[in-house]
């Protein structure tokens, strides 16, 4: 059952972003391991992106670093998929006035790993289309690029938090998520378009314009991001139950949190989402 303190709380948008502020002060870590973690796949690869082009004529191929560069950036971005339900938890935990161990971090992203690699393959079909634009169409490649994360990133900001607080199962999150909008929507407003809109728009191609812009670009995205996710998680347990502890990474196959009787009408007195 999740903690009852929250459940009486009617924050909106802006306070949740300064509660989150407030949980990185007495959990710094958690900030400096999250940019670590969200920067670690693009820099290890950097050296092989940063290879100029093959030219025509003129024999080229992948050298032995490239490889190793890239299988290393692959395992970084296998870590990272564990660890985005990981940094939920660890909220859910602080929000609570407890924290989490290091033992505990490395298994829940363990745990976490397998369910949004699936989710992150069934979230690549939004780009579908905005791909075919850009390929149909060079110059409108940049707006479609745009136009695509927003739309997932509107799509996903429920369906993340759903994944490590109420199901395993990626499917099932997409429809909470969904369904969180909806049912909560105008108040969801805000934690639905301001995030989504303000990440399409700052990781655009532009700014990979040099290593140092690059590197420094990837830490200031990677603390937005996780400033953000700390603001929706509040307003997802505002309407949904989970485990004080563990969210639902202890969860088996096919198992969801089930709603607790003694809350029915969600965290701040609203319709159960």
């Amino acid at each position: 059952m999740t903690e009852p303190r929250l459940r009486r709380d009617k924050s909106g948008f802006f306070r949740d972003l300064l509660a989150t502020l407030k949980v990185w002060g007495r959990h710094p870590v958690l900030p400096v391991l999250s940019v670590t973690f969200w920067s670690l796949p693009h820099v290890v690869e950097l050296p092989a992106r940063s290879q100029p082009a093959c030219v025509p004529g003129e024999a080229c191929g992948i050298t032995f670093a490239d490889a190793v560069g890239f299988m290393l950036g692959g395992l970084a971005f296998l870590w990272l998929a564990g660890w985005v339900g990981t940094e939920r938890v660890w909220y859910l935990r602080a929000f609570a006035g407890t924290s989490i161990t290091a033992r505990q971090a490395w298994r829940f992203t363990y745990a976490f790993m397998g369910r949004y690699v699936r989710l992150g393959i069934l979230a690549s079909l939004v780009f579908v289309p905005f791909a075919v634009v850009g390929l149909v169409s060079p110059s409108l490649g940049h707006i479609a690029f745009i136009v695509g994360g927003a739309v997932s990133n509107i799509a996903l900001t429920f369906v993340t938090p759903a994944l490590a607080f109420s199901t395993r199962r990626a499917t099932e999150a997409i429809r909470i998520g969904l369904t969180t909008i909806g049912r909560t929507w105008p108040r969801s407003a805000p934690y639905v378009l301001i995030p989504a809109l303000v990440m399409a728009l700052i990781r655009t191609p532009e700014w990979k314009t040099s290593r140092i812009g690059y590197v420094a670009t990837l830490a200031g995205l990677g603390l937005a991001n996780l400033w953000f996710k700390g603001a929706v998680a509040r307003m997802y347990l505002r309407h949904h139950d989970t485990h004080p502890e563990f969210g639902a990474a202890n969860l088996s196959d096919h198992q969801d949190v089930q709603p607790s009787p003694d809350y029915p009408a969600g965290m701040d007195g609203s319709s159960p989402a």
